[in-house]
């Protein structure tokens, strides 16, 4: 992670996009959309 990243627990993400009406999928779906090329698997960083 880079030093400027974010670290949040994913039911600190499910309790803030259940407040605001969002589903966490479309939150991932979204991820990936706008970052599928930098992720991956592996649970590595490129």
């Amino acid at each position: 992670m880079k030093k400027n990243g974010y670290n949040i627990t994913l039911s600190t993400l499910t309790t803030i996009y259940f407040n605001q009406g969002i589903k966490l999928s479309q939150f991932f779906k979204f991820v990936k959309s706008k970052y599928s090329n930098k992720l991956n698997d592996s649970f590595i960083l490129k």
